[in-house]
């Protein structure tokens, strides 16, 4: 009744008198990515204008899960924050991270922040 409820448009129209399950299978088919397609996300990720750091950052790690569901959270991590790095427009950043790589995902990002100043 929510899920309904929260739908506007065409989309709501084609899950008129589905079941739960069936909606799910629906908005799954029709809007997730598939795991290749999350992966050519990944590589030419860069920052929307406007976002900042940890939203972007939330973006990154959903799409390493979508594309790498089967590795352990360690992996997600180490690719996530290399996205981050290479994503970046600011090459003494990059290099700066490059050089004393940071320990985890958060650590990025903490880092990053702190050398925007924000």
């Amino acid at each position: 009744m929510h899920l309904k409820a929260a739908l506007h448009g065409t989309t709501a129209c084609r899950v008129e008198g589905r079941t739960y399950e069936e909606m799910v299978e629906f908005l799954q088919t029709r809007y997730e990515l598939t795991e290749d397609e999350a992966q050519r996300e990944l590589r030419q990720m860069k920052p929307r204008r406007g976002e900042n750091i940890y939203q972007f950052g939330e973006y990154v790690q959903r799409m390493v899960r979508l594309a790498h569901h089967d590795l352990y959270v360690a992996q997600w991590e180490r690719i996530a924050t290399t996205t981050i790095i290479s994503s970046l427009d600011h090459w003494s950043l990059e290099r700066e991270l490059q050089l004393q790589p940071p320990t985890s995902f958060g650590d990025t990002m903490r880092r990053i922040q702190e050398y925007n100043g924000a």
